[in-house]
């Protein structure tokens, strides 16, 4: 059985374990204290512990590797430009479908309280400076906050900055590179056991919460998945188009165990490693370009969440 046919059978007998855990065994001290919150809840809190335990560690090494080998530093500042433009264009592009889609529909979702919503999308301070906020006034800080922009940034300075002195130390360059492998196979090794992990989080979420949470939500919920489609399906459709000469049908096929990580995950910073590995092995492209734009748009091309909100 292939991986993406593993996380899926994981995902659907999940569902109906929790539901049917719910339904037919609560409650039961056993059942509760021992099933749920010591087995089912270790199994996948600790998966998404060592994965975002790899993510920090992985972008930092992964982009001063790859701005290593990029030989030109008008090459790296190019690549930001486009990129940066790209995920503002995507992100606004998400905003304004889901508020026009939106617009045609009427949904109440008065159960859920409109300000927890906002405080927990909203990854920015309102008060902040966005532009200061970029850079950490002390990295280790940034690192123990498991702050991704601050690390990023730093990452990319120290990798502009070894990049004018690489043939001066070679020993530093070969540490990076190193470095790089290792922690690429911890991140297989932390995924192969997805299937696992992703039983037990659905699992757990739904003998916990049964289907009684969701029904209030159905509406808002179906909405915002229509709109990631709509979005998926035709704004990155046409992008490809225009600025590529990929095959839309085998661009997608290659993604569908990346999608479903993804979406089994829920965490966009967890998929990181996963990301790199899939558009390196399975598009082919440059690691180095892939090291530096990966991470960034994990932090700052927020389209679902923009849907979310526009919703």
């Amino acid at each position: 059985m292939s991986f993406t046919k593993k996380v899926l059978f994981s995902m659907v007998t999940g569902i109906i374990v929790g539901v049917l855990i719910n339904n037919f065994f609560l409650p039961s001290y056993f059942i509760e204290s021992i099933l749920i919150n010591q087995v089912l809840h270790t199994i996948s809190s600790l998966f998404l512990i060592l994965l975002k335990m790899i993510v920090l560690p992985l972008i930092f090494v992964s982009i001063i590797s790859g701005i290593i080998s990029i030989n030109d530093v008008n090459t790296l500042g190019r690549l930001g430009i486009k990129t940066i433009t790209l995920y503002v264009f995507t992100t606004m592009l998400a905003i304004t479908l889901a508020l026009f889609v939106s617009n045609f529909i009427d949904y109440n979702i008065e159960t859920i309280s409109q300000n927890n919503i906002i405080q927990n999308i909203s990854p920015i301070d309102k008060n902040s400076n966005l532009i200061l906020n970029i850079f950490p006034d002390n990295f280790f800080s940034a690192l123990v906050d498991g702050n991704v922009i601050q690390v990023l940034s730093f990452a990319i300075f120290i990798g502009i900055s070894a990049s004018y002195v690489k043939n001066e130390i070679p020993e530093f360059v070969s540490l990076i590179n190193n470095l790089n492998k290792i922690f690429n196979k911890m991140v297989m090794i932390i995924i192969s056991f997805t299937p696992i992990a992703v039983f037990s989080l659905l699992a757990k979420t739904f003998s916990t919460e049964g289907m009684d949470v969701f029904i209030p939500l159905i509406k808002y919920f179906s909405v915002v998945v229509l709109v990631l489609l709509l979005h998926f399906a035709f704004t990155y459709s046409l992008i490809l188009k225009a600025f590529s000469s990929l095959s839309i049908q085998k661009f997608y096929s290659k993604l569908r165990a990346l999608i479903i990580f993804t979406f089994s995950t829920s965490s966009s910073n967890a998929s990181i490693p996963f990301t790199l590995n899939t558009i390196v092995s399975k598009y082919g492209v440059n690691k180095s370009f892939a090291s530096f734009s990966i991470p960034l748009g994990a932090t700052i091309n927020m389209d679902g969440t923009a849907i979310m909100q526009g919703c």
